[in-house]
């Protein structure tokens, strides 16, 4: 099972500070220095509020350019004050006290889809509703309801194995 955590922003700052970390490459900041630029502290609230949250949603969620958004994110990667897992063509990121079991992962990554939870309500009210069906209900491209069809029958296919395993 996850174990999540929520932190205050304070009381993630003072738990980074305090651990014992060695740093990945050089850097020109402290640990304390991090967390004194105003976008950093956006970009880690963002992500304790929302863990899991993915890169698109980060860069509009912080109203920053995408250039700025990836070297703060970096500079936090550096020090391991966050991580990041990659899924598909989702960049999701975390706080790095929290762990994460991948079904519960999947499970969110399809939650934030609207149209992926739109599908699935509209597979589970009409069994049998084929995906021209559904093209027309949700007024989208045949292409769109492929690539959403195809996202949850991968989710279904990684629950199994994973029981397997």
């Amino acid at each position: 099972m996850s174990t999540l955590t929520v932190l205050t922003l304070n009381e993630y700052r003072s738990y980074i500070i305090k651990r014992r970390y060695i740093q990945k490459g050089n850097s020109y900041l402290a640990v304390t220095d991090i967390f004194k630029n105003e976008n950093r502290l956006n970009i880690i609230n963002q992500i304790l509020r929302n863990p899991g949250i993915h890169h698109n949603e980060l860069l509009r969620n912080c109203d920053l350019q995408k250039g700025q958004l990836q070297w703060h994110l970096d500079v936090l990667l550096k020090n391991n004050i966050i991580k990041k897992e990659r899924y598909g063509h989702y960049t999701i990121y975390f706080p790095i006290t929290t762990s994460f079991d991948a079904i519960e992962y999947l499970e969110n990554l399809i939650a934030k889809s609207k149209t992926t939870s739109e599908i699935l309500k509209i597979i589970k009210e009409n069994p049998g509703i084929n995906s021209s069906e559904i093209s027309r209900i949700l007024s989208l491209s045949p292409n769109t309801i492929k690539y959403h069809i195809d996202k949850l029958l991968k989710r279904e296919f990684d629950k199994i194995n994973q029981k397997r395993s």
